[in-house]
C-alpha cells in the first residue's frame, strides 16, 4: 500500500476496495502507530513504516532468521 494524492491505495495505484485489502490497512496502521508511540510523523515516514511494517508471517520469520545470522553466515547468503 501507499499514499498517491492524499490517498491510500493498493499496489496498482487502485483505491482499497476488497475486505481483505481493509484488514491489512487495519493491522499495519496499528503496528505503525504502536512503532511511533504517539509522535507526530510525516506522509513520508508514514509511507517508510508502512512498507517496513506491512509483512506477512512468512517474511516476519525470514527477517527474524537473518537478524540472528553473524558475519559468516550472512556472507554465505550472497
Amino acid at each position: 500500500m501507499k499514499i498517491v494524492n492524499g490517498r491510500w491505495v493498493n499496489q496498482q495505484g487502485e483505491r482499497l476496495t476488497t475486505p481483505e485489502e481493509h484488514n491489512a490497512f487495519q493491522d499495519t496502521l496499528t503496528r505503525v502507530k504502536s512503532f511511533a508511540r504517539g509522535k507526530a510523523l510525516t506522509n513520508s515516514k508514514v509511507q517508510l513504516l508502512f512498507n517496513i511494517l506491512s509483512t506477512d508471517d512468512d517474511k516476519d520469520n525470514a527477517l527474524t532468521s537473518i537478524l540472528y545470522m553473524d558475519n559468516a553466515q550472512l556472507k554465505r547468503l550472497f
